[in-house]
């Protein structure tokens, strides 16, 4: 048996390429403000404030990621109801698409 390259489609491999840049900048944005976080607690409140912050930081994330699942749902939704809605209003008689 010969192995077949694996071949991408141009559109995903470009959706993927914007996409990757968008969570590579994204991860970079939450990496910084996490060490600025840091910074501020140390310096302002000291050093049993920051292990405080240190440990509840996990459940922080567990949390946001949580919520990043339900609105990334949630968006996906309402793409979909509003792509029905912008057919129903290209073809108000959708009874020829069925056939019947």
């Amino acid at each position: 048996m010969s192995k077949r390259p694996c071949s991408i489609n141009p559109l995903t491999k470009k959706l993927f390429s914007s996409i990757f840049l968008t969570m590579v900048f994204a991860e970079l944005g939450l990496l910084i403000s996490v060490m600025v976080d840091g910074v501020i607690i140390s310096s302002l409140l000291g050093s049993e404030n920051m292990a405080a912050h240190g440990l509840l930081a996990p459940y922080f994330s567990a949390v946001a990621g949580i919520t990043g699942v339900f609105a990334s749902g949630a968006r996906i939704r309402c793409a979909n109801a509003l792509g029905k809605t912008i057919l129903k209003r290209r073809m108000p008689s959708s009874r020829h698409l069925s056939g019947f």
